[in-house]
C-alpha cells in the first residue's frame, strides 16, 4: 500500500510539473540571418532604437575597407558590414 501511494504521488508531481512548463511560452524572435540586408532588416525587425556608426574595418582579404555599424533593438543587437548582416543573435 504504501509503495503504490509513493509511486502515485511522483507520478501526480511529475504531471503536475511538466503541466507548468508547458504553460510559460517564449515570443519568437523574428527570423534575422547572415547575409541578410539592411533594407530586409528594417522589414523584419522596424527601425533600430539606435544605430551605432563604429567607422570602418580593414579586410585584407579584398584590400577594401567596410563600414561596421550596430543596429541595437530593445532585445538584441546586429552588426551590419557594408549593410549586410554579420552577426544577427548578439544579446
Amino acid at each position: 500500500m504504501l509503495k503504490s501511494t509513493i509511486k502515485i504521488s511522483l507520478a501526480l508531481f511529475l504531471f503536475i510539473s511538466c503541466a507548468e512548463s508547458s504553460t510559460k511560452r517564449e515570443e519568437p524572435r523574428p527570423l534575422v540571418y547572415e547575409g541578410m540586408s539592411a533594407d530586409e532588416l528594417r522589414g523584419v525587425l522596424g527601425e533600430p532604437k539606435e544605430i551605432d556608426d563604429r567607422g570602418e574595418i580593414f579586410d585584407a582579404q579584398s584590400m577594401t575597407k567596410m563600414s561596421l555599424q550596430h543596429w541595437i533593438y530593445d532585445k538584441r543587437v546586429v552588426i551590419l558590414i557594408n549593410d549586410t548582416v554579420k552577426d544577427p543573435n548578439l544579446n
